[in-house]
């Protein structure tokens, strides 16, 4: 059968030779046809939704027809005809697409290319304090009920577990969860840990940056700030050694992780209500106020004139009923004051015999340390800081930060820790992508964290391999809406125990 527009001439009438053309040999019937065709790029990698990707077809002779075919629609979308189509990645996957061509004249021929659709992988870690453990947190009062503020339970999974196409997954028994946000193209994890060591791993994980791959943390600590000693972890919040140094600060997973002033100044009866034992500041010491936070006037005092101003404020409170600055209930409060004289083993000296950044000495009757009074009583300076300190490696100078957000979602972070993280250890903003940090205004509740959290993950604009600021600005504009909110709503329903407007900045 002769090739479609080609014909076979016949033998003359009378030729002499019936083989030999009449018009000396030129055929009518060109060679068959042949068709080619090749997808470029193949493979093509894409972030999940993606913008502006496309697959296109070379394909020979011209002039015929394209039929793509999708190897997984619940994974990759294909929009458009001819040589060139658009794909927009819908989960992640590697997706088979084939395209069959018919050139005119001709049989059909096709090619597959692969499609590797991938999410930006952004991990969380969530460092729980010794106050705000998820098991503490599931007996707190929240937005609506009991336990909104655990993480990544409560008020984030409640928001989320029902979101589209993909909802908040948790798993870990409570302390883990995964979540992928098509809009972003990122897929989310976020662990809980109540381990500084956990903590510290975290601020020096740089990810695994890769070719449409990328993986980077922040890391977001979510408790008391301790009056700006730094991050302070336990499972327990029963009295101990956990609240300060812990029983093995240089290598135990509770206790301070230390990030703050050389100084710091923490009432006493923080100390006698959690009952650990600290390093009180010798008069011998000269603690310039830009090595301390409290920038006022210093006294010199005793162990018995601490103690009787001590008990002094807790009959006050207890006379008048006003337990309001002592953050704590009336038995609290008369523990306290029952307990007076643990204060002789608890407090201890550093700066006269013993040198700062050591375990103090016992105090005498004689010496005198550092002390001042604020609302919540008599205060003692504490040796502190944020380098070389009592707790070292668990502390900002024997850390190698590489994580890309750093929050500190502790009361009052940004007057205990901007300046210290920024400027003393020099961790400073690099472009719009990396070294970014976030601290509190003011004293903050145990939401924020999972405010914070559901904002981040529900930025609705693709920004997979971009720069994270956008979506992190958005996060801290959404969260401190819902944190305003909250606190006029609280404000409300405790007009005697109101909570001041704070924000993360």
């Amino acid at each position: 059968m002769s090739p479609i527009g080609c014909s076979n001439p016949s033998s003359p009438t009378g030729s002499v030779d019936a083989a030999t053309p009449v018009d000396g040999g030129a055929s009518l019937c060109p060679p068959p046809c042949s068709c080619s065709i090749k997808i470029a790029p193949n493979p093509l990698e894409i972030y999940v939704s993606e913008p502006h990707m496309t697959l296109s077809a070379d394909a020979s002779p011209g002039g015929g027809k394209f039929v793509w075919k999708n190897g997984d629609s619940s994974k990759l979308k294909i929009t458009g005809s001819g040589s060139t189509v658009a794909v927009k990645g819908l989960d992640e996957g590697e997706i088979q697409v084939t395209v069959v061509y018919t050139p005119p004249g001709c049989g059909s021929c096709s090619a597959s290319a692969t499609v590797k659709v991938k999410y930006e992988v952004r991990h969380v870690l969530v460092a729980q304090g010794i106050q705000f453990t998820n098991e503490q947190l599931a007996k707190h009062a929240g937005i609506e009920k009991l336990g909104d503020q655990q993480v990544p339970g409560g008020y984030l999974y409640d928001q989320l577990k029902s979101a589209t196409p993909f909802p908040l997954q948790l798993g870990g028994g409570g302390t883990s969860a995964t979540f992928k946000s098509v809009k972003q193209g990122v897929k989310f994890t976020i662990r809980v840990t109540n381990s500084r060591i956990d903590f510290k791993n975290g601020l020096e994980h740089d990810g695994r940056p890769g070719t449409k791959e990328l993986e980077y943390w922040q890391v977001l600590y979510d408790g008391h700030a301790r009056y700006g000693r730094g991050a302070c972890f336990g499972r327990s919040d029963d009295q101990g050694e956990d609240w300060e140094n812990s029983l093995n600060a240089p290598s135990g997973p509770n206790g301070l992780y230390r990030m703050g002033y050389p100084f710091v100044g923490v009432p006493v009866i923080d100390i006698l209500h959690h009952g650990y034992s600290t390093d009180v500041v010798s008069v011998n010491v000269d603690s310039p106020t830009r090595d301390r936070e409290y920038k006022g006037s210093l006294h010199p005092k005793s162990l018995k004139e601490v103690k009787d101003e001590t008990a002094a404020f807790l009959n006050n409170a207890i006379d008048t009923g006003n337990f309001a600055p002592l953050e704590m209930s009336e038995d609290d409060a008369n523990q306290c004051r029952d307990d007076i004289d643990k204060l002789d083993h608890l407090l201890r000296l550093v700066g006269d015999t013993v040198a700062r950044g050591n375990i103090g000495v016992a105090l005498k009757p004689d010496d005198k340390f550092w002390s001042y009074h604020t609302g919540e009583g008599p205060t003692v300076l504490l040796q502190a800081g944020w380098e070389q300190t009592v707790s070292k490696p668990m502390d900002l100078g024997a850390t190698n930060l590489k994580c890309r957000v750093f929050c500190h979602l502790g009361c009052k972070s940004l007057l205990h820790y901007r300046k210290i993280l920024r400027f003393e250890k020099g961790w400073k903003k690099q472009g719009s992508t990396d070294r970014l940090a976030y601290f509190t205004t003011d004293l903050s509740v145990g939401i924020t964290g999972p405010f914070w959290l559901y904002s981040w993950l529900t930025y609705d604009k693709f920004n997979a391999g971009k720069p994270w600021e956008p979506s992190i600005e958005y996060a801290r504009h959404k969260a401190n809406i819902k944190i305003k909110q909250f606190c006029r709503g609280y404000n409300k329903k405790h007009p005697l125990n109101k909570i001041r407007a704070y924000e993360i900045w």
